[in-house]
């Protein structure tokens, strides 16, 4: 779903009383409203862009959890919209665990960015992995499990053509901090498949499972999810859409294009004939002033 003529007068009015709704509910959850404003006051003047260019200081944990750290500079993608789209990929080979991207600096008005990407240790990882309390995730469009063969091994390269098959598995990650920082956005999609060195045979377990922080005001617009087999690849996709039409630093509210809003376009996870995995992400986020002090972060795990 994109911003366009399919948003219309109508829907804004059904998110008038909806943000009503959720103001009170965050009220209810994050205590007083005067509270609220102040701390969300404190959080915008520490994070205020004194420049075109916002500096996301990434939390202590990512900082001293991320191995083998680098950083670069990567080009993202103007949109119609005037917002930006931030797409990239990552890989794994067999004996490789995991790796991390977390943005550092956005322009929004080049789409430039700034990343760090380095390998997290399984401490940062479980952190991560953690979400919200308070917050709606829902697994959909899980596909259903299968039995894996004990007797499959992970690690080893098969010859090409040999007869004897391997087992893999991974996860794509990609989520939004905002500044406190807190997780408020979340989409992830896996994958388990065989792999014999020519082909991938027998996926199974593929699913996408988004978040949104819901006590805060997002709540999600559009999603869906797709799964292939060919003998070049596994593939489990993802797409989802989530907007905010309360949280301070969202406003002003637009009564046609909202607050706040994340896109995940696409998140993509393959599963290779040689046991390597690959994904692909596109963030991109709407062109409201607060969109810009939300920070996005990326992370490919193998699981098996």
């Amino acid at each position: 779903m994109n911003r366009g003529e399919a948003e219309t007068k109508p829907r804004a009015a059904m998110r008038g009383h909806r943000r009503v709704a959720i103001a009170l509910a965050a009220t209810a959850a994050l205590g007083s409203g005067a509270v609220l404003v102040s701390s969300l006051a404190t959080a915008d003047a520490a994070v205020a862009p004194a420049s075109a260019t916002v500096t996301y200081t990434p939390p202590p944990a990512v900082l001293g959890g991320l191995s083998n750290q680098q950083t670069f500079s990567a080009q993202g993608t103007k949109l119609a919209d005037g917002s930006c789209l931030y797409a990239g990929s990552l890989s794994l080979t067999t004996s490789q665990t995991a790796v991390e991207r977390v943005t550092t600096s956005v322009d929004p008005g080049t789409c430039q960015t700034t990343i760090l990407q380095g390998t997290p240790s399984p401490a940062l990882l479980a952190t991560q992995e953690a979400t919200p309390v308070g917050g709606t995730a829902e697994p959909q469009s899980v596909g259903s499990p299968a039995t894996t063969n004990s007797q499959l091994r992970r690690g080893v390269r098969p010859r090409a053509h040999a007869a004897t098959a391997y087992a893999a598995a991974g996860y794509l990650d990609t989520w939004v901090n905002d500044p406190v920082p807190k997780k408020v956005t979340e989409i992830k999609v896996n994958t388990s498949f065989n792999y014999n060195g020519s082909c991938v045979v027998n996926p199974s377990g593929e699913g996408l499972y988004p978040y949104w922080f819901t006590p805060s005001g997002w709540y999600e617009t559009a999603q869906n999810w797709n799964q292939g087999l060919n003998c070049s690849n596994s593939w489990s996709s993802g797409y989802a859409r989530m907007e905010n039409d309360v949280f301070p630093l969202c406003l002003p509210y637009d009564p046609i294009w909202g607050g706040c809003s994340t896109t995940y376009n696409r998140s993509t996870i393959f599963g290779l004939p040689n046991g390597d995995l690959q994904a692909y992400y596109g963030t991109s986020f709407g062109s409201n002033p607060g969109d810009g002090y939300l920070a996005a972060y990326q992370v490919l795990v193998r699981t098996l």
